[in-house]
């Protein structure tokens, strides 16, 4: 019981230092002023490559969500770490002045839950990121909150690799990866959960959320967590009203979970919506054939007009402010998952989505973007950079120079601003390398000459006024240049037919393309039973190495004295390269010998009227 106040207070700290990080009064207002709203955190959760967080800042929110892979963190589960996709998320952070909740689980494609044997490393693995995390909050000029949020709707089996869901497996995670943060920074919230609401399936592929969280507790989740993570969207329905979808899949969902935790003693807890949104109907904006794919996956009963989507976002930001005062942040799922161009057209992520596909505000985006919010304090100006980071894949053959603008954004206050570049291995320059608060700088990479790997850089960009917050930026940038091996053959097979009494030699020119990126040589081989076949040459140009222009060879067949009927052969072109996958390529011959070749022609038809 100590034990378990300790934690409860330890919250209570947070949670006071989280109202002066919003700028929320702790004191009584005066009689003139306005009483602010509870405590409330505004978030968006973000597609991946983040390319929009100015926009969550823009809009007036101060969170966003994001996700890191224990698989990216440590690839060889030896304790060795690789911290650089959780330093992009916190890069931009610091950048923007935002606060972020990180969803930490296995890459999507291993769903797999932690395993028996899994769980020290687990745990290890959470003291570790903690601690980086310290580590480069201390480095920002600006606080910034950094959340981690355990996984993801483990009552649906679908999320826990197509296994029956565990809640007490799913507890022993939660319990782990708690006291992993507590060793690497116990001041960094960690959030159980994100449970989804559903009133279960017999079948063991689906839970009911209300009774997966009881499930938890009876398994020795309390002390072990400091928020509870909720996904209640709408599924259609007005956010205040509490019937529909029978009372559990609607946004007031998050009532019961909190009943739940009341009931054993969290009730000084906080719930933070990681996940809640509207589904825009897709026919709205011209794609009514999503509908009836909606329908047959039910998600068509979901679907809001435009309108709606804006209003219903808006009015469950007011129905918590005004009935939940355990609620804290609230993540609108999504921002810009339509913008992501490898999402089919009717994925109903599109269509959470506050974004138009070409970056442009649904009316849900201006809704928020102009509700009323609590203050927050800033400095006098305020800095920040579009896009916050640079990244790039290039094919091997497609290598050149790339040109990116970079805008300095400021607010407030005018600044000048200056900028310098670390290379670490990418070759870049920018011009000008200084300016005023709403200039740009050109970054161009010479890609000419590099060879297929990562390559990285940095540009720090630091504003004049030390007011200005935050003072310095760090840009990174990226390049990923890659290969394949690839090798085509046209035409891909030879045919001829001729009479009997017109039997003659023939040839033909076959080019070989290589299609891929890397150097390989060639050679072609024959056989026939019947057929005479000859390769001039029979291999690459002896003076030079094929490369990315094709290289030829003419095919010789020698008819004369063949029967009728159909006469086969192969030429087969092997690649030097054993990685060339379509070595070797097979090109089927044929000759068909006939008695007589007949002329046809179309019929001409004259018809009168």
């Amino acid at each position: 019981m100590q034990e378990a106040n300790r934690v409860k207070l330890r919250w209570r700290i947070v949670v006071v230092v989280a109202l002066v990080w919003a700028g929320v009064a702790a004191l009584p207002a005066r009689a003139d002023e306005v009483v602010p709203p509870p405590h409330r955190g505004y978030g968006m959760m973000l597609a991946f490559p983040p390319g929009h967080v100015g926009r969550v800042r823009d809009a007036g929110f101060d969170w966003f969500k994001f996700y890191v892979y224990w698989n990216d963190l440590e690839p060889g589960r030896d304790g060795v770490y690789n911290w650089e996709s959780v330093d992009w998320r916190l890069t931009e952070a610091c950048a923007h002045g935002l606060h972020l909740l990180l969803r930490v689980e296995r890459d999507p494609n291993d769903w797999t839950p932690i395993r028996d044997h899994e769980m020290d490393g687990w745990q290890a693995m959470f003291a570790g990121l903690a601690g980086h995390i310290a580590q480069q909050r201390a480095a920002c000029a600006t606080d910034y909150v950094v959340a981690l949020e355990i996984w993801n709707e483990p009552n649906l089996d679908f999320q826990w690799g197509y296994e029956p869901v565990d809640p007490a497996r799913y507890t022993e995670m939660v319990k782990r990866a708690y006291l992993g943060v507590q060793a690497g920074d116990p001041t960094i919230p960690v959030v159980a959960g994100g449970l989804a609401p559903t009133g279960g399936m017999a079948d063991g592929r689906a839970m009911n959320d209300v009774a997966y969280l009881e499930a938890m507790y009876a398994h020795g989740l309390a002390g072990h967590f400091d928020v509870m993570g909720v996904h209640t969207y709408g599924f259609g329905g007005e956010p205040e009203d509490k019937e529909h979808g029978s009372g559990i899949l609607n946004f007031r969902r998050a009532e019961d979970i909190y009943a739940v935790m009341v009931a054993h003693g969290d009730g000084d807890k906080p719930v933070w919506n990681t996940e809640f949104g509207w589904l825009l109907d897709a026919a709205e904006e011209g794609h009514p054939e999503c509908v009836s794919y909606w329908d047959s996956i039910g998600f068509a009963w979901q679907r809001v007009s435009a309108a709606q989507q804006a209003d219903y976002l808006e009015r469950a930001f007011a129905y918590a402010d005004a009935n939940w005062p355990w609620m804290g942040v609230m993540f609108v799922s999504n921002l810009d998952f339509s913008t992501m161009p490898w999402y089919t057209t009717c994925e109903p992520m599109r269509w959470f989505a506050i974004l138009h596909s070409d970056g442009s505000p649904r009316p849900a985006y201006t809704a928020l973007q102009t509700m009323d919010k609590r203050p927050r304090p800033w400095g006098t100006a305020e800095m920040r950079l579009e896009p916050a980071s640079l990244a790039w894949a290039v094919r091997l053959r497609e290598r050149a120079r790339i040109t990116e603008t970079v805008t300095v954004v400021g607010t407030g206050d005018p600044f000048a601003w200056s900028a310098v570049t670390g290379t670490l291995g990418l070759p870049f320059t920018i011009t000008p390398t200084s300016g005023l608060a709403g200039e740009a700088f050109q970054v161009q990479v010479d890609a000419r000459a590099l060879v297929t790997g990562t390559y990285t850089g940095a540009i720090t960009v630091t504003a004049a006024d030390a007011l200005v917050m935050p003072r310095e930026i760090i840009l990174p940038l990226t390049l990923d240049v890659w290969g394949a091996w690839g090798m085509d053959a046209r035409p891909a097979s030879l045919h001829w037919m001729m009479a009997v009494d017109a039997i003659r030699p023939v040839w033909r020119t076959v080019a070989v393309d290589n299609t891929g990126d890397f150097e390989f040589e060639w050679a072609v081989t024959h056989a026939s039973e019947s057929l005479t076949i000859t390769v001039i040459p029979p291999d690459s140009d002896p003076t030079g190495t094929l490369t990315i222009l094709p290289g030829t060879f003419q095919a010789h067949v020698d008819a004369r004295g063949l029967p009728v009927g159909t006469h086969t052969g192969t030429l087969t072109i092997t690649a030097s390269a054993a990685q060339v996958p379509e070595s070797p390529f097979v090109l089927p011959v044929s000759v068909r010998i006939v008695e007589q070749l007949y002329s046809v022609y179309l019929p001409l038809v004259t018809r009168g009227y």
